[in-house]
This record gives structure tokens, C-alpha cells and sequence, in this order.
């Protein structure tokens, strides 16, 4: 009887069906469903909820002189921004506003590019628990107040741009220290799966949000910039497990409610892991132009220090077959790139006709962008050589032609001294050993430290070397000198007039007896 209960406690269905009616055995199992979502949906409310129901954890630092700003306007301010928060983005933020600690207060005063996310690395961990932490800083100046804000992602560790406003009042500075963190907020999407050049994102909050200008949103034609975050076992970042693909970037093409369809733009060939697990985190953000131009810099990979000049810069635009070329980089290898409308363009860098990179990014988005590229010029110089050199080899043959025609007109009509004469001409010639001679010293006078554009070098060189061998025959001089030395043995022939004379005399008369 106990393994007959048994059985029937691991096959409850079939155990319903055997001993009640169907339509009561659908009823119950369907009951047995219901509790287990009811069961299940506790969980979530319980724990964390799904990433597009996620709001936004938002801490706001405020750094302030207490002389200009005293406690009063301070909260103030505060007040201000949690009801902008809630007017604005709903229930898609949770902000909170304190003052900054003051160790601090002169990091986040700095200016431009002089603060890096290296040098936050001791802000406290449970700071950092927060989705957005958006340093602000407000000081007098003259007859006004400058207020500088910027924004730290807390999960991918990315400080993002500084950006000013100014306020002529005291009552304008609540609303320009909003004006500056609403700048300053980047949204934020996870990565759900990686197919070839597809991707799909969920946008974070995206299910929050109630107004579809709000900006949370993305749209179709927006760039984003994927980061990798990898964990430990405490689900902190691990050392050094923040990664972000240099010249990645991901184009929105098709927005479904909170779900992205992107296209994968990259200079690499797999950026962004097939795959996630349970301590890789893949995400990504939008990138927005927030400088008037960038600047595109070119230098070496293999000698970092070494700009490359001359490079050639195109954009390939939908639509058109041919990229187009927006120009060339400078003795420092630089190109300047005005800002746009915020679209990503894939950027080419040719060299000679040869493409070396492909550089996807949103003009603005950085003041500076550095770029290691394949150093082309040791590639050029052989490529010019061996164009030359093609040419002098052609030439050679067309005169060995010349001259060996020459020789064999002689030959064939008995001028045996003149065919010896162009004989001496033609070995006067340059040779096919010769010329591989210099092409080994060449090539050993043009290399290259970077090991692709040393095998391109190589691979000219060694078509060279097939030239030489398909056209310059090194048998051919003493092939003529073998003609010359059979036709010097040979007995002269019979002249053609003295045969017809010796042919029309008229026969002697026999002799009498």
C-alpha cells in the first residue's frame, strides 16, 4: 500500500484522473497553477523585479560653500529635485539628495577630462549600490551661480561629461541644478541575447514610463555603447571586470515598447560575449554628443607614439555604394569631426587603397578619441617600389624581345658579325639574378614592426619575384649563341645568280675521232 501511495503522490494528475471526473481533475489542476503564479509573483515583489519594472536608484551629492548656500537653501534644493524627479520620470526614479562628503568636494569640482573613473575607485561600496550617482557642485560667481553636475553609472563604472549651467539668481539655482543632472542622466539598457550582428536590449525603467518623450526612452537610430561587467562571487565587481569594446557600438533599428532590436558596429570581430552568465553583466548606454567636435586621432599600434599622417577618412552613408571621403588626418594625424544629430557613422581609414580600420562612433560624443591603427607606411613604400619596379621589368622584356628579333633577322641572312654584335648587346642586359638581387635588398630596407603590414610587404615582394619568373628566361642568351655557333658551322650555300648562270651555258660539241 505505501508504494501505491507513493505512486500516486508522484503522478497527482493521474492519480485526479482516476478517481475524480475530468471536468473536477481540470479544475483542480488549474487551481494548482494559479497558487504557484500567485507563489511565484510574491517572489519577484519580494526580491528584485524585471529589468524594464526596475526603477531607477538615484543619489544626488551635492557640494556647496555654506556661506552662499546655508542649510535652508540646500533643502531647498533637495525638495526641488525629488518633485521634478516625480513629475518628470514618475515612478521610474528614486532620488535622494545629500551633501557631499568632504572628501570629495574638490574631486568633483574639477573640470573636463582631469577626473577619471580611476581616480573614484574609493568612493564607499554602499554608495555605490545606487543606479546613478550625479556629482553637483554650485559656486558663486560675479553676479550669478555656476553649477556644474555630472554622472557616474554605479554598474558599469562610467563617468560621463561635465556639463554647466548658470544661474543669475538664488531662486534659479534649484532649477538649473535639475537642468544640469536631467543633462547629465544617461539610460541605461542590459543586453538579453547577441546573434551574429543583431542584439537585443531591454531598456531599463522602459515599463515605468507613461510620457514617450520622456527621457528614459530610446528610439530607433540611437547609438548605444555596450559594457561588460563581470562579478565575483559576492556579486561586486570583480578586479578589473569592467571592459568596454574600443569602436563598438550598437545601432538601434526597431524600438518594440521596452525591447531593442540593435545592429552590431564594430572594428572587432566578436566584442561582445554570445553569452551571459550568472557574473557577466552585458549592458550598455546611450551615447549622446556632448562636446562641439571630436577630435580623431591616428596613431601606430605597434609604436603608440608615432601619429599616422596622411591617412584617408571616409563615411560610408546608407544608401550610397561608394563610402564617401570626409578627409584626411593631418602631420599629427589628426581629423577633427564636427558634432551632428547624434547618429552613429561608421568611419573607414584607407591608406593607399588598402582598408586598415573601421571606426564606428557619434561625432561629439568625446572630445578626443585615440585610435591604433595598422601602420601602413612601410606597406606604401614597398607598394611603390614594386609598381616601379613591375615597370622596369616590362620594359626589359620588351627590349630582350627587341633584340633577340634583331638577332635572328641578322642570322637568317648570313650577317653572322652583326648577329654577334646584337648578341653582346643582349647579354649586356640586365639579368634575372640581377634583379633578384635587388629586390632581396629592398626588402630587407623596407619591413615593418606591425607582423600584418609586414606579410602585405611580403606578399609584394613575392609577387614581384613571380614576375621575374614567368618573363625573364635566363636560358635565352645562350639559346642565341647556340643559333650563331650552328650557323657558323654550316658550309655557305650555293648563290643563287651562279646556279641560273651555270644552268643557261650551252653544251660542248662531242670531239671528232
Amino acid at each position: 500500500m505505501a508504494a501505491a501511495f507513493q505512486s500516486r503522490v508522484a503522478s497527482p494528475t493521474r492519480f485526479i484522473g482516476s478517481r475524480l471526473p475530468r471536468a473536477l481533475s481540470h479544475w483542480f489542476l488549474a487551481c494548482l497553477i494559479f497558487v504557484g503564479c500567485g507563489i511565484a509573483f510574491v517572489n519577484v515583489a519580494e526580491g528584485q523585479a524585471p529589468w524594464e519594472y526596475s526603477h531607477y536608484q538615484v543619489s544626488v551629492w551635492l557640494s556647496a560653500d555654506d556661506a552662499d548656500f546655508p542649510p535652508q537653501l540646500r533643502s531647498q534644493i533637495a525638495d526641488f529635485i525629488q518633485r521634478r524627479a516625480e513629475a518628470v520620470h514618475g515612478a521610474a526614479w528614486d532620488v535622494a539628495t545629500s551633501t557631499s562628503p568632504p572628501d570629495f568636494q574638490s574631486l568633483m569640482a574639477l573640470d573636463g577630462p582631469e577626473v577619471t573613473p580611476e581616480e573614484l575607485q574609493f568612493i564607499p561600496e554602499d554608495a555605490l549600490t545606487a543606479d546613478k550617482l550625479f556629482f553637483v557642485t554650485a559656486t558663486a560667481e560675479g553676479d550669478g551661480y555656476r553649477i556644474r553636475a555630472r554622472e557616474l553609472d554605479c554598474r558599469t563604472r562610467q563617468l560621463g561629461p561635465l556639463f554647466k549651467r548658470f544661474a543669475s539668481t538664488r531662486d534659479d539655482v534649484a532649477l538649473s541644478v535639475w537642468d544640469a543632472i536631467g543633462r547629465a542622466f544617461t539610460p541605461l539598457t542590459r543586453i538579453e541575447s547577441v546573434d551574429g550582428r543583431t542584439v537585443t536590449a531591454q531598456v531599463r525603467a522602459g515599463g515605468l514610463v507613461t510620457d514617450p518623450e520622456s527621457p528614459l526612452l530610446i528610439r530607433a537610430d540611437d547609438a548605444l555603447r555596450p559594457i561588460i561587467r563581470r562579478n565575483d562571487r559576492s556579486g561586486r565587481v570583480a578586479i578589473g571586470g569592467i571592459q568596454a569594446p574600443d569602436w563598438t557600438l550598437l545601432q538601434v533599428t526597431d524600438v518594440n515598447q521596452t525591447r531593442l532590436t540593435c545592429e552590431l558596429v564594430s572594428g572587432f570581430r566578436s566584442p561582445i560575449p554570445a553569452k551571459g552568465g550568472q557574473r557577466t553583466d552585458r549592458l550598455a548606454f546611450l551615447v549622446r554628443p556632448a562636446w562641439p567636435e571630436t577630435r580623431l586621432v591616428l596613431i601606430s599600434r605597434t609604436q603608440p607614439g608615432r601619429p599616422l599622417g596622411g591617412y584617408e577618412v571616409l563615411r560610408r552613408t546608407e544608401g550610397e555604394s561608394q563610402p564617401q571621403l570626409i578627409g584626411t588626418t593631418d602631420n599629427d594625424g589628426v581629423l577633427r569631426l564636427p558634432a551632428t544629430d547624434g547618429r552613429m557613422q561608421p568611419l573607414l581609414v584607407r591608406s593607399g587603397g588598402q582598408l586598415l580600420a573601421r571606426l564606428p562612433l557619434v561625432p561629439g560624443q568625446a572630445p578626443e578619441l585615440t585610435a591604433k591603427v595598422v601602420d601602413d607606411d612601410g606597406r606604401l613604400r614597398a607598394e611603390g617600389f614594386v609598381l616601379a619596379f613591375q615597370s622596369r621589368v616590362m620594359d626589359l622584356v620588351a627590349r630582350r624581345e627587341l633584340l633577340a628579333a634583331q638577332f635572328r633577322q641578322r642570322l637568317s641572312a648570313g650577317k653572322l658579325d652583326e648577329a654577334q654584335n646584337v648578341l653582346e648587346e643582349y647579354r649586356q642586359l640586365e639579368s634575372r639574378a640581377d634583379l633578384m638581387r635587388v629586390l632581396d635588398q629592398q626588402q630587407q630596407e623596407i619591413t615593418s614592426s606591425d607582423r600584418l603590414t609586414k606579410q602585405r610587404i611580403d606578399r609584394l615582394f613575392s609577387d614581384a619575384r613571380k614576375l621575374l619568373l614567368k618573363f625573364l628566361d635566363p636560358n635565352t642568351a645562350n639559346d642565341l649563341a647556340r643559333e650563331l655557333a650552328s650557323a657558323r658551322t654550316q658550309p655557305p650555300a650555293a648563290s643563287p645568280a651562279s646556279a641560273t648562270s651555270n644552268a643557261s651555258a650551252p653544251l660542248a660539241a662531242p670531239s671528232q675521232p
